[in-house]
């Protein structure tokens, strides 16, 4: 899991749904990250802050709600 969200994070990705529901086997038992509806290209690096409010409300950290 690691390796696919480093390697997207290397193509200035950000998936914005991360959970487990969203990692699949292949036929030859890789693992493969689907649902790309949330994600979005990051521009100028890997620093960039993403003030979005997205994702599935049951996998957030509490303190997204605290603000």
């Amino acid at each position: 899991m690691l390796k696919v969200v480093h390697y997207l994070h290397n193509q200035n990705i950000a998936h914005l749904d991360l959970k487990l529901e969203n990692f699949l086997l292949d036929g030859n038992f890789d693992l493969r990250l689907i649902d790309y509806g949330l994600s979005v290209r990051v521009q100028g690096g890997n620093n960039q802050l993403i003030n979005l409010n997205v994702g599935t409300p049951g996998y957030k950290a509490p303190e997204i709600y605290t603000h």
